[in-house]
């Protein structure tokens, strides 16, 4: 009887290899081809930028508080004659998991999910990028 099961079992394999030996291969020559991803792919974190530099950012530390990520975002402001200004705006994308709470919270759409998603490196310092590595990435964007 165990024979015949295992009989059997091999006669299985063999059909399921017959059967994917004529169909198409579904796999991509990665770094010659890239697949075509939604627009809603949640890659890289990004910081929407107007024309002279600024952010929109009011300082409220939504998106840190949202974070899942200890220390992924970095925020330092402070208010000047009623008005906010930002010093520091800092994400590490080596701690992101890429949820995107910190894009759904932002009151003033300051953060935005790229369709970025080749993010490897072995330094972890690049990681870290402030506003002007931000807003370099939005000019290639756009």
């Amino acid at each position: 009887m165990r024979f015949l099961k295992g009989i059997f079992a091999l006669f299985e394999g063999m059909k399921m290899v017959a059967i994917h030996l004529f169909r198409p291969a579904v796999t991509v020559k990665y770094p010659e081809k890239r697949d075509k991803f939604s627009s809603r792919l949640r890659g890289c974190l990004a910081i929407n930028v107007d024309k002279n530099g600024k952010i929109d950012c009011v300082g409220c530390r939504s998106c840190i508080r949202v974070c899942p990520c200890i220390d992924a975002i970095k925020i330092e402001a402070e208010r000047i004659d009623g008005s906010v200004i930002i010093n520091k705006f800092e994400i590490d994308s080596g701690k992101c998991i890429l949820c995107g709470n910190c894009v759904f919270v932002c009151p003033k759409g300051v953060l935005k999910m790229t369709p970025e998603y080749e993010m490897a490196d072995s330094d972890k310092t690049v990681f870290i990028r402030g506003i002007d590595e931000m807003s370099r990435f939005e000019e290639e964007e756009g």
